[in-house]
């Protein structure tokens, strides 16, 4: 079963009563599709090649100059010893 309330939750997103029944059927079905798939009888199915993976197709590795920390915190909202600062998301 779908827990909408927990996931909105750590989404941080507000939803209506209407909100949460609606995406709960929907993420079921969702859910419903995958397990399917999973059931799905594949061992004659051949492996799936993805070219962007080919090695020999990857840039060349530059090095390059480092940028100055004070540059890239310069537009963090918030920062605590050099380093952004962000909400935690574990309770």
């Amino acid at each position: 079963m779908i827990n909408i309330e927990k996931l909105a939750k750590l989404s941080k997103f507000r939803l209506t009563d209407e909100e949460k029944a609606k995406y709960t059927a929907e993420l079921t079905e969702f859910v419903k599709g995958l397990d399917g798939i999973v059931k799905a009888d594949t061992p004659k199915v051949e492996a799936a090649y993805n070219k962007v993976m080919d090695i020999s197709e990857l840039r060349k590795d530059e090095i390059i100059a480092p940028m100055e920390r004070k540059k890239l915190l310069a537009n963090a909202p918030e920062q605590e010893y050099g380093a952004y600062l962000v909400p935690g998301v574990i309770e």
